[in-house]
């Protein structure tokens, strides 16, 4: 592991949007993994507000590492605006589960307001992807894959590359072995 809070250009590095809901066993390897294999090193975190428990205990240990903030639906939700909708749909009195997860789509309003937030810090690379899924580079395609994931920010170096060739080239400038159904 690097120093902590080691400058890393946000061109080499990984910024997140995760939600989770009681994911917490999963957090340390999934935090350990994306920021040895893609430079994680800005997570912006939602927990469910139906979660049992808060992931803060967890994350703590990774602070030094990764710059992490924990957002509530206050942090990207209009409440009022939440309400006014409603009633113009006609629900009087939703539920919870009505007004809160269901009809204004939680998750992709956390995406949007989470992607505007690490664009206006210019983060270059965002994912989005869940707690339970791992990007590994395809060892059918990649020449050297098991080296390459060996070396820290392996996936983030190997998007860089792929973006920098462009796609007309990339046979002829890359390690890339692309099978006819990719071409």
């Amino acid at each position: 592991i690097e120093a902590p809070n080691a400058a890393v250009d946000p061109s080499e590095s990984l910024s997140a949007c995760l939600m989770v809901m009681d994911d917490n066993f999963r957090l340390p390897e999934w935090l350990a993994y994306n920021y040895f294999a893609m430079n994680l090193r800005h997570l912006v975190i939602l927990s469910d507000p139906a979660s049992r428990e808060s992931p803060t205990k967890t994350l703590d240990p990774w602070r030094e590492y990764i710059t992490i903030e924990e957002w509530t639906e206050e942090d990207y939700f209009d409440k009022a605006l939440r309400l006014r909708t409603l009633e113009l749909k006609g629900v009087k009195n939703p539920s919870p589960d009505e007004s809160h997860h269901n009809l204004l789509e939680r998750q992709s309003k956390f995406i949007k307001s989470c992607s505007v937030h690490l664009q206006k810090q210019n983060r270059t690379w965002v994912s989005f992807h869940d707690i339970d899924e791992y990007y590994v580079i395809n060892g059918d395609i990649v020449k050297g894959t098991k080296q390459r994931m060996e070396e820290p920010g392996s996936i983030i170096k190997l998007i860089n590359e792929l973006q920098e060739i462009g796609p007309s080239s990339l046979q002829s400038k890359s390690d890339l072995v692309l099978p006819e159904e990719y071409t």
